[in-house]
């Protein structure tokens, strides 16, 4: 009982601080996204997550987005700059972000960049997926923290339920690094 009580008591404590803290928020609306289809999962909270659905995975073929962020929480200090940077990459695909660098200027509004994420050469026969993670690395002192990022995912399906399979394996990971963090 008393740990429970003092995990309670953890989280509601790490909860006040985190609210307290200003954090970027990730959105992208699918219908930006190209080719389609593609969809997005988990706007805006957490990490978010564009899926594209395609048929087969070739070198060569380019997927793009609208990213928006927005700053968000108080005690932050205007304008805060950020450049756009790559998380993770295990495929080595060419990741391009239009522009490189963003400015925060408020709370109020969201700014934008184009993503674009390119398939290097190579044989996919054997490959499901192509995962890439990206964020905006803001400036240290101005009280803005980077957010969880976003997460690309190129996904070769044959069918609907198959599609459907990876997005609820991408949900399922989402639950799991949530737990995670929160432990």
């Amino acid at each position: 009982m008393k740990r429970q009580i003092m995990v309670l008591v953890v989280l509601l404590f790490s909860f006040a601080i985190s609210s307290f803290a200003g954090k970027i928020s990730y959105s992208v609306d699918p219908s930006t996204a190209s080719p389609q289809p593609a969809t997005v999962v988990k706007n805006s909270e957490g990490e978010t997550v564009i899926i594209f659905n395609v048929s087969a995975l070739e070198g060569g073929e380019v997927f793009s987005f609208v990213l928006d962020m927005k700053a968000t929480g108080s005690n932050i200090t205007f304008p805060v700059n950020a450049g756009m940077k790559i998380k993770g990459n295990k495929k080595g695909a060419d990741v391009g972000f239009e522009p490189s660098q963003v400015v925060f200027n408020d709370a109020e509004n969201n700014v934008s960049t184009v993503v674009t994420v390119t398939i290097p050469s190579g044989n996919y026969d054997k490959t499901k997926k192509i995962k890439v993670k990206i964020k905006a690395d803001s400036e240290n002192g101005k009280g803005l923290g980077n957010g969880a990022g976003v997460k690309v995912v190129i996904a070769k399906t044959s069918s609907t339920q198959e599609f459907m399979q990876i997005i609820e394996e991408e949900i399922q990971e989402m639950f799991e690094q949530k737990t995670e963090t929160k432990q």
